[in-house]
This record gives structure tokens, sequence and C-alpha cells, in this order.
């Protein structure tokens, strides 16, 4: 009995010095005003029509949502979903349609610039139209690629001909890239559940850049420092470099936060030495500054036992933004660009200032 009496003071005492550290820690803790949060208009992006939810955050503007908009090209311009490796455009097979390739052959036959009888004395234009319009009228074997072979003889006007088509898929490129970039990101999505429609995209600096709508900007390392300070972190804390800062900062821009942030745990694209590197998606969430400068990398290239030596890189780095499910408080860290051929990328949130 004493033995036990003995055993259930001991517990006691132990759950009395949590209590106590608890409070303590509760009266460490940082907290901010919340009367400088609100909920405030939402943002309907006129390129795409996708609606951002809003919120103002002391004298800032923050979107509560990373930023969704798709690049015309892009993985190839640095606009990823989750997953997304890069796509080569220059796969692209640009056709011209039976009507295109007409008029555009046509249109040369029927050129005030050049003369044909004297340019290509040897061609009979009549026969070359009847070419075309059994082309146009579906007639049986007729082909751009026969009209093109019969047309080969006839070298200065051949020539010109292959120019005519060349300029023309090039004006129709750029449709052509930006379907095949969507098509290339509905493919990714399908694979990874969407993920864009839970987080937005991963943008390298470069592509974010592009893809911030009119009136609003990337946030600068001082803006995260604006809202960090809102947010009650020290001033003694604002500055420190890859590390943990503002205990409770973290927590106050989650999800479900009391800062309604909703910083989203989308993950990245980190920077790595092999290839795309996709981590810790539903575990952290990385958010770009618009900051980079270039460091010189020294590394070391040993060929042999008995050749040694130094190689040098230009390294593009930039300051990041971090949350985590494991964390109270937000990382202010460094990172690389690119490297290996293919940018960094992480989630964008946009900010603006209060009017």
């Amino acid at each position: 009995m004493i033995m036990k009496r003995i055993i259930n003071t001991k517990i006691l005492m132990s759950m009395l010095s949590l209590l106590l550290v608890s409070a303590c820690n509760n009266d460490d803790a940082i907290s901010f005003d919340t009367s400088k949060v609100g909920q405030v208009e939402d943002f309907v992006d006129k390129r795409d029509g996708h609606v951002y939810r809003c919120v103002q955050i002391g004298d800032q503007i923050w979107m509560m949502d990373n930023l969704a908009y798709h690049l015309d090209k892009g993985s190839y311009e640095g606009c990823f979903t989750w997953d997304e490796l890069i796509f080569d455009f220059n796969k692209i097979t640009i056709p011209i349609t039976n009507q295109q390739f007409i008029k555009i052959y046509g249109d040369l036959l029927d050129s005030p610039n050049h003369d044909w009888s004297v340019e290509q004395p040897d061609m009979d234009i009549n026969k070359m139209r009847g070419y075309l319009n059994n082309l146009e009228n579906g007639a049986a074997g007729y082909t751009q690629s026969l009209v093109l072979s019969v047309t080969r003889r006839y070298t200065v006007f051949f020539n010109l001909l292959n120019e005519k088509i060349s300029e023309e898929k090039e004006k129709l490129k750029p449709q052509f890239i930006k379907e095949a970039a969507k098509a290339h990101l509905r493919d990714a999505e399908a694979a990874n559940g969407e993920y864009s429609k839970a987080y937005g995209l991963l943008y390298s600096l470069d592509a974010a850049r592009k893809a911030v709508p009119e009136g609003w900007r990337i946030p600068s390392d001082k803006d995260w420092m604006k809202l960090e300070t809102t947010l009650g972190m020290p001033a003694s804390e604002l500055e420190k470099t890859d590390a943990w800062r503002g205990d409770g900062c973290g927590d106050f821009i989650k999800v479900g936060g009391s800062a309604l942030f909703e910083a989203k745990m989308g993950g990245c694209n980190a920077w790595s030495s092999s290839g795309h590197q996709y981590i810790l998606q539903g575990e952290c969430g990385y958010f770009w500054t618009d900051e980079e400068w270039t460091t010189i990398h020294v590394g070391n290239n040993t060929d042999s036992d008995d050749n040694e030596g130094s190689s040098q890189e230009n390294v593009r780095q930039g300051i990041i933004r971090q949350v985590a499910l494991y964390s109270p408080m937000i990382w202010r860290g460094t990172t690389r660009l690119d490297g290996n051929g293919r940018p960094v990328c992480y989630s964008v949130r946009c900010v603006k200032d209060a009017r």
C-alpha cells in the first residue's frame, strides 16, 4: 500500500511538472492581433478565369491560394504540376491542312513578284494547277506529298514553296505549343490526382515572374518579413538564414490557422544532382521570394588518382519560405534556382499593398 502511494505521488508530481512547463511555454508563445486579419474580395484572374481567395494581413493583401496560372509553354518554361517532366517541343510536328497547302501553293503560282516563265521556264503551270484541283477535290491518290514530289524537279519554285510552308508553320507554332503543353499538363494531372486543384502549380523563379497577374507581385524577402512582423515574430529572429524562426508563426499561416493565410503543404521540385526530385507533398510547403543573386561554386573534378583539378560554375541562388507539419515556425532559407539542366520549382503566393 505504501509503495502504491509513492508511485501515485510520483505520477502526480510528473503531471504537475508537465502542466507547469506547458504553462510556461504558453506564456512565452508568440501571439498576434487577429483584428489585423480579415478576408477581402476574391481576385478573378482575367487570363483564365481562376478565382483566388484573398486576405488582408496588416497593410498587405495576400492570395489565400497558391498561384495556378499555366504558362503557354508549360514545363518548357518552368511551370509544372506534380511529377511532370520537361516536354521537348522540338518533337512537335506541325501539320499543314490541304486547304492551307493549296492556298500557299496557289498564291505562289499567282504571285506578281515572280515571272515563272523566266524563273522556272520548264514548269507547266496549268499542269500544276491540275494537281492542286485534284487535291482540293479529294481525287484518289492525290496528297500533299504527291504534289510536292512532282514539284521537286522545279528547283526554284520548290525551294520557295518550302520557305512559304515553313513560314506558315512558324505562325501556327505558338498555338500548337500551347495546345501540346496543355495536353502534357492534363496527362500529368491525370496521373497525380489533379495536384493543381489542391496546390496550384510549381514554378521556377523565372516562370513565376511571367505568371504573376497584373497588379500583384511575387513577395520580396521584405514582404515576407513584414507579414512575419505582423504575426508577432521578434525582430531578432527575422533575418536568421537557413533557420526556423518565430515559434507559433508557422501555425498561424497553415491551413486553419488564425492568420487565414492557408499555407498548403504542396511539396516542391527540389534541386538534385541527378534529375527531377519531387518531394514532401502533404508534409511541407515551399514559397518563393523574388530575390536572386549569383555565386561561384568551386567543386573537385577528379579524372584519376594522378589527375586532380577543380571546376567552377556560376550558381543562381534565391530565398524561400517553408512551413511544415512538424514545426510551428517559418523557415527562411537559401536555395539554388536551377541545376542539371532543369529549374528548381516552388509554390507562389502573390501579394500586393492594401490601399
